[in-house]
């Protein structure tokens, strides 16, 4: 993975206003305490941290230093590299608003990170601060609870600790992959929890929504791109699993866009409540336009017109995605030239490297797009910027079959052909 490593200390610039797209200088200045990391990475909050354009930053006797110039005042994400590499980390967010913002950083299990300059950090970390006063004993009560069921073997069911274990044993990705879907089958259906876990979620979701009444209300209040972000930030996390805060989001959206209607977080948030109500069956797909292998644009609609297909949203990295395009060859093999397509879209980062090697490797002889580096926010307009895939199923009027449909569910739909 290339990374720029910073090793010449920045000096100061002089303060821009960001005025539409305005270029913004900032000198970021860090002290680390109690921890032994070597480098910290310095991203956007829209950009994945698995890609490769990143920026790394040495620590050099617990002091950090960089100069940013931003595009856009947005979120920005530091990150230590030794947790990332560990699999678990706790990022340190900040907005660019300023000429310079200064950090006091601990370790990640501790609390008391310090992060000072700039008006819409302050707005930001003043939010966070009044939202935990109000609910966090509530959640601490919650996730207190949660733990305690768990440990006594009443919140998870008999079948689904069965999966989890059977999962644990699996020898190899194809086999967990399987069993994965069947535990997401579980879990649409509320078959995972046991009568006292079901009482739990109801409570949870119960605290769920005053936060997000409360916070909302906030919102409408006090507009300002702090608020901005966490808007979109729901969006990107947390409408998936509480399917009632899209109607929050959509209401709070009408006032932002106005305010913003140039700012990245606006089109963003377009693409995702689109998606939020059109990935459904019944409706029509989502058309989109990307290179194929040999860099040529193509627009999906053109690829599957006609024809029963299969939109498979995919990384060469995701071993889960992999293994579920796996069990789909022989359904192409059969089907193929009954009506029925697949059109691989592979999200990359940095280059194709990866893909091409993966390619090279699996029997996936369908037609292949590259989402490199999310340039065209496909993810976001199928409303899963943060997974890693889904299968889209569409008959030959383009209308939505079946939203990620197990393979068994694909072979019914197929057999009508």
């Amino acid at each position: 993975m290339r990374l720029r490593k910073v090793t010449i200390p920045a000096l100061p610039l002089l303060f821009l206003c960001l005025c539409g797209k305005a270029q913004q200088t900032v000198t970021l200045k860090g002290t680390v305490h109690d921890r032994g990391s070597k480098s910290i990475y310095l991203l956007p909050r829209t950009q994945s941290i698995r890609g490769e354009h990143k920026i790394e930053i040495p620590i050099i006797d617990h002091q950090f230093k960089y100069t940013l110039a931003a595009d856009e005042v947005e979120a920005y994400e530091l990150v230590f590299r030794d947790e990332y590499e560990n699999g678990a980390w706790r990022p340190i967010l900040f907005f660019p608003d300023t000429t310079e913002i200064s950090f006091k950083l601990y370790p990640m299990e501790a609390t008391g990170n310090e992060v000072k300059g700039g008006s819409i950090n302050r707005d930001f970390y003043a939010f966070r601060k009044m939202q935990d006063e109000i609910f966090k004993k509530r959640q601490q009560e919650i996730g207190d609870e949660e733990r305690e069921l768990k440990k006594k073997g009443l919140f998870n069911s008999a079948a689904s600790d069965t999966i989890m274990a059977k999962i644990r044993r699996a020898g190899n990705m194809d086999e967990r992959q399987a069993l994965y879907e069947e535990r997401e089958q579980m879990e649409k259906k509320g078959a995972h929890l046991t009568p006292r876990g079901i009482v739990w979620k109801e409570r949870f979701d119960s605290v769920m929504r005053a936060i997000f009444i409360w916070k909302y209300k906030q919102f409408e209040k006090q507009p300002n791109l702090a608020n901005y972000y966490f808007i979109y930030e729901d969006l990107e996390n947390r409408v998936k699993s509480n399917p009632q805060l899209a109607q929050f989001i959509r209401q709070a959206y009408k006032q932002y866009a106005l305010a913003y209607p140039k700012h990245k977080y606006t089109r963003l948030i377009q693409y995702g409540l689109a998606a939020a109500t059109q990935v459904f069956p019944g409706n029509a797909f989502v058309d989109v336009t990307a290179p194929d292998l040999k860099g040529k644009e193509q627009q999906l609609s053109a690829l599957i017109k006609g024809k029963m297909a299969l939109i498979d949203l995919w990384g060469s990295w995701c071993g889960p995605c992999i293994a579920k395009s796996r069990k789909v060859v022989p359904l192409y093999e059969k089907y193929g030239n009954k009506g029925f397509t697949v059109v691989g879209i592979a999200r990359e980062y940095g280059d194709t490297k990866e893909l091409d090697k993966r390619l090279a490797m699996e029997k996936f002889s369908w037609t292949h797009l590259v989402e490199l580096d999310d340039k065209n926010s496909i993810w976001s307009k199928y409303g899963i910027p943060n997974a890693a895939g889904m299968f889209v199923l569409v008959d030959k009027n383009g209308k939505i079959l079946a939203v990620d449909p197990t393979i068994e569910e694909l072979e019914q739909h197929l057999a009508a052909l």
